[in-house]
């Protein structure tokens, strides 16, 4: 259970891969994150992978960094400090997670000079702040599960004004269809995004049918559009 790291150097060209079990670092002039390193200079890291939360509800993301950080989870960025800054807690916004689901995770960072930080760390209502421990991360490549829908599966939106709700599937699952379309309402496959002016109101059930190398989701997203 562990997290691929990508390591580059200022120019961006590629030095090292490795799995490491956590995102719990401090590093300095004697203690390089790779020997082709003799000064602590600029280079830039990429940790890919997944992480799966005990609890089924919103997660705290704290990205502790010097210099630059950005997170993303399930593609989409809840950290974003790209500057030159001393170490100090980044925390994202509260996101919803499912029990037992896995989410994709990325996490970007660069040191410009002098010292050197990053670390990664989590908390909930159930989850006291922690570094995301090594039975709670999995490398992007490791056996998939059967995808999930991770996006709420109710929404509600007001007849005649612009609606927008974005498809979110775990597990690098491809969504195959989202069927049938609320009157008023496109969907674009490229961004996953369900929008448009809805024309009628009602109660819609949407089915989403996705799927990767393990198995299929169908999970069905209850639209309401309401007549103000």
């Amino acid at each position: 259970s562990v997290v691929r790291l990508a390591l580059a150097s200022a120019g961006a060209t590629l030095v090292a891969t490795r799995l490491d079990s956590t995102i719990n670092f401090t590093w300095n002039t004697t203690n390089l994150p790779h020997a082709v390193f003799t000064t602590n200079l600029t280079y830039l890291v990429r940790w890919t992978g997944q992480i799966q939360p005990q609890y089924s509800e919103p997660y705290s993301f704290v990205a502790r960094s010097d210099d630059g950080v950005r997170l993303w989870i399930n593609s989409q960025l809840v950290v974003n400090a790209w500057a030159n800054q001393s170490a100090n807690d980044r925390t994202s916004l509260p996101v919803e997670l499912a029990a037992g689901v896995r989410y994709d995770v990325v996490l970007e960072y660069y040191q410009s000079t002098g010292s050197s930080e990053m670390k990664l760390s989590w908390y909930s209502p159930s989850q006291a702040k922690q570094i995301i421990p090594v039975e709670r991360l999995y490398p992007a490549d490791a056996p998939q599960a059967a995808p999930a829908l991770v996006s709420p599966a109710t929404a509600t939106a007001i007849l005649g004004y612009p609606f927008t709700y974005t498809v979110l599937v775990n597990n690098g699952a491809d969504v195959v269809a989202v069927e049938p379309l609320p009157p008023g309402l496109t969907f674009t496959s490229t961004n996953r995004v369900l929008s448009g002016v809805p024309t009628q109101a009602g109660r819609f059930p949407v089915l989403v049918v996705a799927s990767n190398a393990v198995g299929e989701l169908q999970a069905i997203v209850d639209l309401t559009v309401v007549d103000t």
